[in-house]
């Protein structure tokens, strides 16, 4: 086949002219560079032709990329026991596991924070089902801790930018990498991602120069289906959604309630519903948040709800005058959703990664165990970390607005349906979610809490029996980037 390479849609941010971001390497192969990414057609004959997608995910100035063009394979179905193995990489350069002894990584542990390091939880996870044989490994993962890298920073005479230059010269140099390019290679990452194209890719913030050969590889992420510019890997379909993990807190919490040998109180609570978190935010879950703040005006007078607003925003605000205009329940006593909402707010330290402090954090965990129902709603994305405090807690998560999408790892094994509340009508009527959650029978109560005790180790990392190991090899085992090679035993 003679390449002859055309562009049919491009789907980057970045320019793709010929010769200059696209072009022929030989007749059956065609590279992209400088970000260019998008659909083409190869071939000079009609009966050669054939359509690839090729390119980098909104990256510039990064080495190029090569295609090859020919037919697409087949979809890849693997058995359906078929359980992964994995080779985890040792060494300074790319096992971060040393970062743990560093300043500062125990404080990350603590606070909120903590959510965002899956990446750490996800190295231990693995290891038991680890082969040390690379040549014996159908996925090879790289424990680069790149977000506690990223706040960390120096450690031992060494920067984050010098680490991942460090990983990046130690795993291209591999011989697992070079036989496979990058393929079937898989990492954890918490990056922050975003839908504007302004804002810089992660991959290049964070993992770069590492990101260029992660790019053919299989991303564990809290957040799938994300933007061109917002991945960190090439195939969309590459991305497995990984839990968050439990700030340290909330862990010191259950085992002060509940021993390691017990298990939460089944039945109801003294609190009904509980939310703390902001109503103000962008996105997915704009709408239903602001929609709190009408749920905490007209329960107002129920001492069994109990909401925590933070933030400042023109929700919030806009509750606070409706609470200070509505006369207190004509006489009657405030209920705990409107004293907690009506008092000065604490100043919050905030960033991008979490917006409250250790001993928020504490408290939260505090309440959700005291309340028989949670509400977990979409914030920025349907994604929240909500869920699985909840589960933690043996709290009933209560989904709102599943149209857009559903919250949680590995669902397949954890089937949340089974416990989970999906609150009807609650945007223009919020009270009639909490008519909804008080015609639920005691027994209907307590057969969905032990549903969800049961699958709480398909995705709590910090569970005695997590199986959230096996969840992810499985995961990543089912998408097209852990196809075996032609040579093994699975590929042929």
């Amino acid at each position: 086949m003679s390449c002859g390479v055309e562009l049919l849609v491009r789907e980057s941010y970045a320019p793709c002219n010929r010769s200059v971001h696209f072009g022929c390497l030989d007749d059956s192969t065609m590279w992209v560079t400088g970000g260019c990414r998008g659909r083409f057609q190869c071939g000079r004959s009609p009966s050669g032709q054939t359509r690839i997608s090729c390119g980098y995910p909104g990256q510039r100035g990064i080495d190029r990329d090569t295609c090859a063009c020919r037919e697409p394979l087949p979809p890849w179905r693997p058995p359906a026991a078929w359980l992964p193995s994995v080779y985890v990489y040792t060494g300074h350069a790319l096992n971060h596991n040393w970062l743990r002894k560093c300043p500062g990584f125990e404080a990350l542990q603590e606070g909120p924070l903590a959510e965002n390091l899956a990446e750490v939880q996800l190295l231990r996870a693995l290891q038991r089902h680890r082969v040390h044989d690379p040549t014996k490994a159908d996925l090879f993962f790289v424990p680069v801790f790149e977000f506690a890298s990223w706040k960390l920073g120096r450690c031992e005479k060494t920067t984050h930018a010098s680490r991942m230059r460090q990983a990046h010269t130690a795993l291209s140099s591999s011989a697992s990498w070079q036989q496979h390019r990058g393929e079937r290679h898989v990492f954890a990452s918490s990056a922050y991602s975003t839908n504007n194209p302004a804002v810089r890719s992660v991959t290049i913030e964070r993992l770069d120069p590492l990101s260029s050969d992660l790019l053919r590889g299989i991303a564990g992420r809290y957040k799938v289906g994300l933007p061109p510019h917002s991945r960190v890997v090439s195939n969309p379909n590459c991305v497995v959604e990984a839990p968050y993990a439990l700030p340290r807190a909330v862990r010191r919490t259950i085992l002060s309630l509940w021993p390691i040998t017990q298990t939460p109180t089944l039945g109801p609570r003294k609190v009904l519903l509980f939310f703390a978190g902001s109503i103000d935010v962008c996105c997915s879950g704009k709408a239903v948040r602001c929609a709190i703040g009408d749920l905490v005006v007209r329960a107002q007078c129920d001492g069994d709800v109990l909401v925590r607003m933070t933030g400042t925003g023109p929700c919030t605000r806009r509750t606070k005058k409706r609470l200070r205009e509505s006369g207190a329940c004509g006489g009657r006593k405030l209920g705990e959703a409107a004293i907690r909402s009506a008092r000065p707010q604490e100043e919050v330290p905030s960033d991008r990664y979490g917006f409250v402090n250790r001993s928020q954090v504490e408290l939260t965990a505090t309440q959700m165990a005291s309340a028989t129902f949670c509400l977990v709603p979409a914030g920025d994305t349907i994604v929240t970390s909500r869920l699985y405090w909840a589960m933690a807690l043996g709290c009933l998560p209560v989904v709102l607005d599943l149209a857009g999408g559903r919250p949680g790892a590995f669902a397949e094994e954890a089937q949340y349906d089974s416990f989970w509340i999906q609150g009807k009508r609650f945007e223009g009527n919020p009270t009639a979610l909490l008519k909804q959650l008080r015609s639920i029978p005691s027994d209907e109560i307590r057969r969905r809490q032990v549903k969800m005790l049961e699958h709480r180790a398909d995705v709590l990392y910090e569970h005695p029996e997590s199986r959230v190991g096996v969840n992810f090899l499985r995961a990543a085992g089912r998408t097209e980037c852990a196809r075996p090679s032609a040579s093994s035993s699975l590929g042929k």
